[in-house]
């Protein structure tokens, strides 16, 4: 009998230390996931601020087209006033108007570069900001598994351009559906991430199989593989 107590109290001992084990994981992958959905709306209003800019930029060089064109008739004019006897009055109103369009190309080119120039900025900072998503979703520590686990940061594969926003918001919105849905949900919309991210087959599995391993109470957390980086 107290080998048979022992042995149930082992076995107790055991499934608790397992529950434990299960209740870190979950809160563990619920703060990526939050940490994850953060990201995102963040790069959001990154991709609208750059949205603005490329419009406002658009709209300049549209208008400094305008007045580059005011500018090159007005020109023509006076070249044609000067090879002829004209009323001087009307030569210093004209000198003087393309005197003032002059000025007002040279504002417009300064606000233009000006424009390009944030919207460069505004580029890199939301590609650093794409870069920054994780799709494994994995967090640090970890539970159930052996040791330190050194995660491999790689290269992603570009996600599509901002421009295109039909996909950009529709991988926006897989995303999120991954996220938030359970395991059993969400492992059937594996295949649709791995397609808009452009998984290889190695990290499509890898994601199964993490999928998998968050479901159940025991067995190893899958590691990353190793990568290969191209030569410099």
């Amino acid at each position: 009998h107290a080998a048979l107590a022992a042995q149930l109290e082992k076995e107790k001992r055991e499934k608790d230390d397992a529950l434990l084990r299960n209740a870190q994981v979950s809160q563990e992958v619920e703060i990526a996931k939050q940490d994850l959905r953060a990201q995102l709306r963040e790069a959001d209003e990154l991709y609208k601020k750059q949205s603005s800019l490329e419009k406002k930029l658009i709209d300049k060089s549209q208008e400094c087209e305008r007045v580059q064109n005011e500018l090159s008739s007005l020109k023509v004019t006076v070249a044609e006033m000067e090879s002829q006897t004209i009323d001087k009055s009307t030569e210093r109103e004209l000198r003087a108007k393309l005197s003032d369009l002059e000025a007002q190309l040279t504002d417009r080119n300064k606000n233009i570069r000006v424009l390009q120039q944030r919207l460069a900025d505004m580029k890199k900072t939301l590609q650093r900001e794409l870069k920054g998503v994780d799709p494994g979703g994995g967090g640090g520590g970890g539970g159930g598994g052996g040791g330190d686990v050194t995660t491999n940061h790689h290269n992603p594969t570009p996600l599509p351009p901002p421009e295109d926003d039909v996909n950009f918001k529709y991988l926006k919105h897989v995303l999120i559906k991954f996220l938030t849905s359970r395991e059993y949900e969400a492992q059937h919309l594996t295949r649709a991430v791995a397609t808009l991210l452009r998984f290889s087959a190695e990290e499509e599995r890898l994601l199964r199989e993490t999928l998998e391993w968050r479901k159940s109470w025991f067995g190893s957390r899958p590691r990353l593989p190793k990568l290969k980086h191209s030569p410099s």
